[in-house]
């Protein structure tokens, strides 16, 4: 994801999903464009952010993200 930052690339959330081995939420937006990566609070509708920590699982319901990653067991 670093690449996404440094080349100024946006990719579709699609895009993101097929490159890390993810399965897309159904009726999810696969052709949203993401052009950074943030915290669950700092997101923005063209970033993305991660949870792997199901404390961090409340983060969700209030966040703004365009698209989560979020650790196969907690979906």
């Amino acid at each position: 994801m670093p690449a996404l930052r440094q080349s100024g690339r946006k990719l579709t959330v699609a895009d993101i999903a097929s490159l890390t081995g993810s399965k897309l939420q159904e009726g999810g937006a696969a052709d949203r464009r993401i052009a950074n990566i943030a915290s669950p609070e700092s997101a923005g509708g063209a970033d993305i952010c991660f949870v792997d920590d199901p404390r961090r699982l409340k983060d969700l319901t209030e966040t703004r993200a365009g698209a989560c990653l979020i650790a196969a067991e907690f979906a």
